[in-house]
């Protein structure tokens, strides 16, 4: 959210596993009816330190965008997390579609190296 770095060594550890941040919250997709397995995808997670993920809580995209950085730095976390710019339109699906296909293209950039 912040942009800062995430030590993945530590938020990695077994006691820290239930910090892993759905991009689209669990409680607000629940209120939508969408089903554990579209909610718990891979393409709906992102690493968060733990203090930052609890201040999104069940907050929809369009809401806590407004906690994040503006301009320039938000680009940046943006590309770093391999989402674009319409994450924030609470729009599930749509998000779905292109984290998915950012994160097939990214994977096969690491194959081909």
């Amino acid at each position: 959210m912040s942009g800062s770095d995430i030590d993945l060594d530590k938020v990695l550890q077994k006691y820290n596993r239930t910090e892993f941040h759905h991009i689209y919250p669990k409680a607000f997709l629940k209120g939508l009816r969408f089903d554990d397995s579209s909610i718990n995808c891979l393409a709906n997670f992102c690493f968060l330190n733990s203090s930052e993920n609890k201040k999104i809580a069940a907050k929809k995209p369009s809401e806590y965008i407004k906690m994040m950085p503006k301009g320039d730095i938000l680009k940046d976390i943006l590309s770093r997390a391999l989402c674009t710019s319409d994450t924030f339109d609470d729009n599930f699906n749509a998000f779905l579609e292109k984290r998915i296909e950012l994160l097939v293209q990214f994977t096969k950039k690491l194959i081909q190296n």
